[in-house]
């Protein structure tokens, strides 16, 4: 398990008066509604990039954004295999752009869509939303009272149909609590997750977002951060899916490891960033080899060491459980099983991103 819920950069929980500081912080952070008193006038596009997606699933997307009065554009590709895809939302009046990429990934159609919404001079906010996003619609009421360059609304993570996944949920949407939120209220190096994210048109420009990786969203919150633009965070929940069983995850957060491995390669940086690269990159080892060291310990190392990582792992799991009770996720001895399952596989998909660099970083497959 990786220095998500680690206060050091080097190992797990190394200061404890730092790790229950960000755990206040992201609870506080939580129940803040409209703290902003003055009030901002703000134009808002949703763009939803889809390809190849099942059907039933776009049906029900499309049902979910009809019932607000949010403009909502799904951004389609010459790539699609579905021409049933292009007939529904005709049908269901939906507006949509369609680039004309036959190759890339998901940048290629968001920058083409930019491209189009800054054509009409428009100003304010774009956000992004995946196909599964399920935003806590809250949110855009209160954009009113925000006016940061970028905004990001954080995830909880919702299990499909199998245990695993339900275990991968709170897995995840503990790191979103216990990392992702703290390190933006305290302003520090952070990616950006591509849903619920929100660009102004003031910073927006053609392509925007990198064309040459499958995390172009990462690499767009690094580049951004170097540029010392301001990020805020809402305190409205996205709700997205995890996969459903170890092969499907292992491949996606896989993907997520290298591009972050990789971002110094997409990125301006000056040498004064250099210390918030070195800690980005601790982080970025430290889900590399975080698990196999646990592990190692507490097979081959001594009982002053094994106690130490024994009571961690402990508070580890403890930790987790508070996140499932927090967010009212179901509970039961095989879910715990799963999350105890699922951290020690944690540093799987580095491994698999490493023997697979090639296969990951050339596959132009969607995100």
């Amino acid at each position: 398990w990786s220095s998500d819920v680690c206060s050091s950069d080097l190992g797990p929980n190394t200061d404890e008066h730092d790790f229950n500081f960000k755990i206040k912080n992201a609870l506080k952070f939580l129940k803040q509604k409209n703290f902003h008193k003055k009030e901002y006038s703000h134009k808002i596009i949703v763009l939803i990039p889809i390809c190849c997606e099942e059907i039933e699933t776009l049906k029900k997307t499309i049902q979910f954004w009809k019932k607000t009065n949010i403009q909502v554009f799904f951004i389609t590709t010459a790539r699609e295999l579905n021409q049933e895809t292009f007939l529904i939302l005709k049908s269901e009046n939906m507006n949509y752009f369609h680039s004309p990429n036959r190759s890339g990934f998901k940048a290629v159609q968001l920058n083409f869509a930019i491209q189009k919404i800054l054509e009409r001079k428009f100003n304010g906010y774009i956000a992004i939303f995946d196909i599964d996003s399920r935003p806590d619609l809250k949110m855009f009421e209160n954009i009113k009272y925000y006016s940061a360059p970028v905004l990001q609304a954080p995830t909880i993570f919702i299990g499909g149909k199998t245990t695993f996944s339900f275990a991968s949920a709170i897995y995840q949407t503990r790191r979103v609590v216990t990392f992702e939120i703290p390190q933006f209220l305290q302003q520090k190096i952070i990616y950006l997750i591509g849903h619920g994210l929100f660009l102004h048109s003031s910073i927006l420009k053609s392509k925007i977002f990198n064309e040459e990786t499958l995390t172009e969203d990462l690499i767009l919150g690094y580049q951004l951060f170097f540029k010392n633009t301001q990020f805020e965070i809402l305190p409205f929940f996205d709700k997205a899916l995890v996969p459903e069983n170890i092969s499907v995850l292992t491949k996606q957060t896989s993907r997520w490891f290298l591009g972050d491995l990789l971002f110094l390669k997409h990125v301006d940086f000056q040498f004064k960033n250099m210390l918030n690269i070195i800690k980005r990159y601790l982080h970025i080892l430290d889900w590399l080899f975080g698990s196999i060291a646990v592990l190692l310990t507490l097979f081959y190392g001594n009982n002053i060491e094994q106690s130490l990582i024994l009571f961690e792992v402990i508070m580890f799991i403890i930790l987790n459980i508070i996140t499932a009770k927090l967010f009212n996720f179901h509970l039961n001895f095989k879910i715990i099983l799963n999350l105890i399952f699922r951290m020690i596989i944690n540093s799987l998909p580095p491994i698999y991103a490493i023997l697979n660099f090639r296969n990951i970083k050339f596959k132009t497959t969607k995100k």
